[in-house]
């Protein structure tokens, strides 16, 4: 796919046909996590609910100490009393960051659990124009976990 590709809107540097994409143009697509923003979960169809199912347990509220492994991938319903409160981290998987100078969307796939931002955008129109752009981070165009 042609960097034109990669960005759908038209917009910035890849917009203009006079400017043909080198390498590391050609190479920045849409990475696959950004594609679908959303997970399909199938569950199986259930009858009525009786008073051993899966539909009349979720509603009781079980002890924390009797949550087992038998309870992954179902709704258990916990009451209790939270003693410590923190922040959320979010863990960044896709990063998506858009040149100050030319509009161009660079993707950063990050794999571990720290990655380095981006600086320099790696564009042929900065690499031409020798002045290479600042990256500003897009939290939108991102994908967290």
């Amino acid at each position: 796919p042609t960097a034109s590709e990669a960005n759908p809107s038209g917009e910035g540097a890849n917009a203009s046909a006079a400017n043909a994409p080198n390498a590391a143009d050609s190479a920045n697509k849409v990475p696959r996590d950004l594609l679908r923003r959303y997970e399909v979960k199938i569950r199986p169809a259930t009858g009525g609910v009786s008073l051993g199912s899966s539909k009349a347990r979720a509603s009781q509220a079980v002890p924390l100490r009797e949550v087992r492994a038998q309870s992954i991938g179902q709704l258990v319903t916990v009451r209790g009393i939270a003693t410590k409160v923190s922040e959320v981290k979010p863990l960044l998987s896709v990063g998506t960051y858009t040149c100050e100078s030319c509009g161009y969307e660079i993707y950063q796939e990050v794999t571990g659990n720290a990655y380095m931002p981006l600086c320099e955008c790696p564009s042929s129109r900065c690499k031409i124009n020798n002045n290479p752009g600042k990256l500003l981070f897009q939290t939108r165009g991102s994908k967290f976990v």
